[in-house]
């Protein structure tokens, strides 16, 4: 782990944490037991902060943070013109996921790659300017990609990501 944050004994003696993994975004909840083995209590897009147990062992209270983002347009202006937040358009529609928090940029074509964060990995992804044609760009093999940018020319995507290594790499993407 890279992270603990919260703890708290169970009746059984083991002991339960919330905690982030290495290279991992949010923390989670981890039971683990003496024997040094552990259990991932929780999994989807939520941060749990902190953990409390009742004098019986029998119950456990956790304070889970969710962070919900998406995309929207502001079509025919420049953003520092736009006063009216009525005229932005939502181009996704998802809850429970994270859009474009690190990182997006335009195609010069008109399409919006972005980064993505849903219950099982961040992706880079690409949506027309419409909302259209949402789809993914990366694939399992490339891990944490962020601040994607697209070459004046929209010949190259170049992002930055993690190797086997734990490094940080700049990727290029054509």
């Amino acid at each position: 782990f890279s992270d603990i944050g919260s703890a708290v004994w169970l009746s059984n003696s083991d002991l339960l944490i919330t905690a982030r993994r290495t290279g991992a975004d949010l923390m989670q909840m981890w039971q683990l037991g003496l024997d040094g083995s552990s259990k991932q209590w929780t999994t989807e897009l939520s941060t749990y902060l902190r953990l409390s147990i009742s004098a019986d062992r029998a119950n456990v209270v956790a304070i889970q943070s969710r962070v919900d983002s998406n995309v929207y347009l502001a079509s025919g202006a420049a953003p520092a013109v736009v006063k009216d937040p009525v005229s932005f358009k939502q181009m996704t529609r998802e809850s429970g996921v994270q859009f474009g928090t690190s990182g997006m940029s335009w195609t010069p074509d008109g399409r919006l790659v972005y980064w993505y964060l849903g219950l099982d990995r961040p992706q880079l992804r690409v949506i027309n300017g419409d909302g259209s044609n949402n789809r993914e760009l990366t694939n399992e093999k490339v891990r944490n990609p962020e601040s994607p940018l697209v070459t004046p020319d929209g010949k190259y995507l170049l992002f930055n990501a993690v190797n086997d290594r734990e490094e940080i790499f700049l990727w290029r993407m054509e």
